[in-house]
């Protein structure tokens, strides 16, 4: 379980909760938008993370609704009515899938925003560099599967079948097992869902956000 209930509010587990974005010492117009673009990647860190917790509770709930389902003898046959917790399900990995590649795109902006800066010049760059590669390796696809989400139209002009066998088609809005899938211009996407890359997630944030220590105040 990703949530915990402290006081009647859910709260993530520290190890699925995204650390705090720095605060900069300079008050410098260029440390204050690197601080927006620093609370961009928290954000959006936070935005998979959660998104993670609801598919994981929402799928578990949805089991748990079919087993009592089976067992009661007064039944209709056939399949279970759909329940919202299985729509939500879809609509947090769909979240998931944005949050995951606006996170990546982030992270691999904040470089770029202090190139030529010699403000910045004590921020540790071979931090950043691992942290991107770590992002990458995690969502190699984030592009293609943001594209996959949002255009949903392009899936019903798209019937290469990619998916592994003759006449299998295509994925539209898939969860197997921690995995988000979906065909995309002839192409099988992949985002993982699972409690281990939301800790994955945190773990790669808080490596970027200490790269920032020597220039930011302690929390």
């Amino acid at each position: 379980m990703l949530f915990s209930d402290h006081n009647g509010g859910l709260m993530m587990q520290p190890d699925t909760a995204p650390p705090q974005a720095p605060y900069l010492k300079d008050g410098s117009d260029e440390s204050m938008l690197l601080k927006l673009a620093l609370d961009g990647v928290e954000s959006e860190a936070r935005a998979y993370c959660y998104s993670v917790a609801l598919v994981l509770v929402s799928r578990e709930q949805e089991r748990a609704y079919l087993e009592r389902s089976r067992e009661n003898p007064n039944r209709r046959p056939g399949a279970a009515p759909r329940t919202a917790w299985s729509d939500w399900q879809f609509l947090a990995a769909r979240s998931g899938v944005l949050a995951a590649h606006n996170l990546k795109e982030g992270l691999n902006s904040l470089t770029a925003r202090m190139k030529g800066k010699p403000d910045f010049s004590a921020v540790d760059h071979k931090a950043l560099k691992a942290a991107r590669k770590k992002i990458e390796s995690l969502f190699p696809q984030a592009r293609e599967l943001r594209d996959a989400v949002s255009h949903p139209e392009e899936y019903h002009r798209d019937k290469t079948d990619t998916t592994g066998g003759p006449g299998q088609g295509t994925w539209q809005n898939n969860i197997f097992e921690d995995t988000y899938l979906a065909t995309f211009k002839g192409q099988l996407l992949r985002c993982p869902l699972s409690k281990e890359a939301a800790q994955e997630v945190c773990q790669i944030v808080r490596e970027t956000f200490g790269a920032f220590s020597a220039i930011a105040w302690v929390l």
